[in-house]
């Protein structure tokens, strides 16, 4: 089992529910929407405790010469994480704990048997999140694991990262339906530099639940570490989007999205320089497990 694997699992680890060196978030409000509009913030309560499922698969293919070289799909991951907020402050922010309960690779064969040999090192992972009332990522932390190697070291490197792109941040302004705004999220994480930028739209809001649609606008590489020798990153284009549903007064939404991320890659040996394309296209879904 590859580390890209089981890094490829972290993002989304905590997507539902947020390290020192953190993700730095930008909000641009595009549209307010319709009238009557009110403030998005959060209403957890201190004690709630809470239990989400999530699932994840990934495809990659290669291109070369006008060929597409199908890569065999990782196994289905599937993850079920305990949420508990230990502590919410009077400006309503809350402190999260989680702690990964269970986490396996779903079907048959030797590619799943190795990947749960691999993923059963992360079993039981904690720690923690605080987050605003605007979904915004204050700070974090996942507790070192004492059956540490170097696969899971590199886990809990990118959980911490992950952990602050696992909220969804709300407007400061007051918005109604049809609502639209803008997330970037800038990167950095072992050796990789990148901004990813995400488009919500308020679809619908009754009470404190919200029906958000999510598309995804636009992924840039500033700096990708490990590329073979000669090749350096010429594109890179992210599309897809999905939809969630979030309860403002609880630790996790119900959602569901695919991804499509497409790589152009130009390789130079011998003085010739040749196209590689890689696609990867991630499917994840979120969902109570109470």
């Amino acid at each position: 089992m590859s580390r890209n694997f089981l890094s490829a699992a972290a993002p989304v680890l905590l997507l539902v529910a947020a390290a020192s060196a953190h993700a730095q978030a930008r909000l641009a409000l595009l549209d307010a929407g319709a009238e009557p509009r009110q403030p998005i913030r959060y209403q957890l309560q201190p004690g709630r405790s809470e239990r989400a499922q999530m699932d994840l698969q990934v495809q990659m293919a290669l291109s070369f010469g006008g060929q597409t070289l199908p890569l065999a799909a990782t196994p289905p991951v599937r993850m079920n994480l305990e949420l508990t907020s230990s502590e919410v402050a009077t400006d309503g922010s809350a402190r999260i704990r989680f702690v990964l309960s269970s986490i396996e690779a779903i079907g048959e064969g030797p590619q799943v048997t190795q990947a749960n040999q691999s993923l059963s090192s992360i079993k039981g992972l904690s720690g923690w999140y605080r987050m605003d009332a605007r979904g915004n990522v204050l700070e974090s932390h996942v507790d070192p694991a004492s059956n540490a190697n170097d696969t899971t070291r590199a886990v809990l490197q990118d959980l911490e990262q992950s952990m602050q792109r696992i909220s969804t941040p709300f407007p400061e302004q007051a918005v109604g339906q049809g609502a639209r705004w803008q997330v970037t999220q800038d990167v950095n994480n072992n050796g990789v530099q990148m901004s990813q930028t995400a488009e919500f739209t308020l679809r619908s809001r009754s009470n404190n639940r919200l029906e958000l649609e999510v598309r995804y606008v636009d992924v840039n590489f500033d700096s990708v570490p490990n590329l073979p020798a000669g090749a350096k990153l010429d594109s890179a284009r992210i599309s897809g989007g999905g939809t969630t549903s979030l309860p403002l007064d609880r630790l996790g939404p119900r959602a569901s999205s695919a991804a499509v991320i497409d790589l152009g890659l130009a390789i130079t040996a011998e003085g010739q320089t040749q196209a590689l394309g890689m696609n990867l296209g991630i499917q994840q879904a979120v969902e109570p497990a109470d």
